[in-house]
Parts: C-alpha cells; structure tokens; sequence
C-alpha cells in the first residue's frame, strides 16, 4: 500500500485521475478541557449524522515543496460500516480501528483474524475485507458504547466502551495526552509515540478532512470539507510540508493522518490550524 505521503500529493499530470477519485470519496485530553458531557459524536460520512458539509477547498501559488517533518503508521487499518441497522458509527468505527491496530500484538482483540502481514519494508495492515470477525466486533464496540442509546458515542463512553472490549478480551488499557488546543496537537508527542508503534485518537466537536492535495502548474490545490458534526477519528501520524514560490516559502502546513470513521473506511488527513477546526481531546491509545 502506498504510505500517506504518496496518498497526499498527487502531481499535475494525474490531476484528472485524482478529481475522479475525489468525487468518488465525497460521498486530549485538553489542558482545559471542554464540557463534551453532552456532545455526541456522531458523523459517519454515509450516513452523514446531523453534520452540514462544506467545501473548504482552497489554492495558492506554489511551484515546490518538500516534506520537512513528519512520523506516520504504513498502511494502518481503516474500517468501514455496511450494516446500515448501525448508525452514527464514528466512535465505534475509530475503537475497530485502534483494536484492529494492536490486534497485531494482542492477538484475541479482534479473535479468529489477521489483522496484516510483514514485509522486509514493514507491517502492513489489510484493507477492510468486511470479515464476519471484524463486523461482529464493530457490532460489539457498538453496544459497549451505547450508541443506539445515544445516537452516538459521548466522550464517556466512547472511553469505558473500548476499555470493556479490550478487558473483556484479556488486554489493559492506558492512556495520554497529546492536546495542544482547540485547533492543533502536541507533534513532538505524538511523532514519539507514533515511533513507539502506538495511535492517537480525536475528538472534534467539528472538523476539517483532507482529500488530497494538488500541486502542479505553478499552484497547490487542497482538497477538503468541513463538518459541523461531532466527530471521532484515529490518528495514526503527522506530515508537515513547506510550500515554495519562486524560492521563497509560501506557506507551511500539518496534516495529522487518519482513518476517517466514515461508513466507507477512507483514509485521510486532518489540516492543522484551521480555525473551523473544534478538537476537544487527543487521546493516545495503548493496548496490552
């Protein structure tokens, strides 16, 4: 599979392929914290919870750029969601895709699967087969976190829903911080414990997602929706470019790499310091 990088930019000379392609996706804990005891995370992409969704795509002279800090998961596992009997999914989504993760090691998280392979390049996870044992434990991470209930997971339990699946299979569960504010994360912790083989999670009272960027023809396209949905998604690593203009730097962005919790499983990116941007906790997951 291609790594995030690669998935990111696309050149000019792909750029009718890529438009395709995009029309075909369309459709932590915080210093101080939020009140989220009532917000319920919900957007699910096809099923589009109660979110209005926007364009909020945007270009800028450019004519070069380079990647100039970064740490990210090759391949990491994205579900998705065909049972439509579940709605409003995020949460359970992104606690299928942190215990698809560590299923690697942990090996009774998701019973009777596989979650990838090695490679001499590395561990690579499997796309979504929409497997019986995967679609049966997004029914139980479903349950745990009382989203029929609720219409959604809340911030409570979506935390005590994954802790009872993982002890219910024999693991513990611990977590940290990497929250910087409401419209960026702590990098230098998340690149260590991205490099230690552990994942992140956000929750965002609303978003932005990246589809993709074009760069080519003296301009940088970038590609992305925002949503007023709450939402919940997997953050598996970071990217950050510097874009350049007859030499000079035009702009420099983050991209934080996730696996979206829409119903369709899409891998995508969430663009730092956008103030449409809501995060209301960045949470490291560890499994063990």
């Amino acid at each position: 599979m291609k790594n995030a990088m690669l998935k990111l930019f696309v050149s000019i000379s792909a750029f009718a392929l890529c438009a395709i392609t995009l029309l075909s996706l369309l459709f932590g804990y915080r210093s101080v914290l939020a009140d989220t005891s009532k917000t319920v995370y919900r957007d699910d992409g096809s099923y589009r919870g109660t979110g209005t969704v926007t364009s909020a795509t945007y270009s800028f002279a450019c004519d070069d750029y380079k990647l100039i800090d970064g740490a990210e998961i090759s391949s990491p596992p994205s579900f998705g969601n065909t049972d439509h009997s579940m709605k409003n999914t995020c949460g359970p989504l992104a606690g299928l895709n942190i215990s698809a993760f560590y299923d690697r090691w942990c090996t009774e998280l998701i019973p009777d699967y596989t979650p990838g392979v090695m490679f001499p390049s590395g561990y690579e996870y499997y796309m979504d087969k929409r497997l019986t044992q995967t679609k049966q434990a997004l029914r139980n991470l479903y349950d745990l976190m009382e989203t029929e209930k609720y219409g959604g997971a809340t911030a409570e339990t979506f935390k005590s829903g994954l802790k009872a699946y993982a002890n219910n299979a024999g693991y513990s569960v611990s977590t940290s911080s990497f929250y910087s504010n409401r419209v960026s994360v702590n990098l230098n912790k998340l690149k260590t414990e991205i490099n230690s083989d552990k994942v992140g999670v956000i929750l965002c009272e609303r978003f932005d997602y990246v589809y993709g960027i074009v760069v080519g023809g003296g301009s940088a396209k970038i590609v992305k929706e925002h949503n007023d949905a709450p939402h919940i998604m997997m953050v598996t690593g970071y990217l950050t470019y510097q874009f350049y203009q007859n030499g000079a730097t035009v702009a420099t962005e983050t991209f934080l790499c996730v696996s979206s919790g829409f119903s369709s499983g899409d891998m995508g990116f969430v663009q730092l310091n956008d103030s449409f941007l809501a995060i209301d906790e960045a949470i490291i997951y560890s499994i063990y």
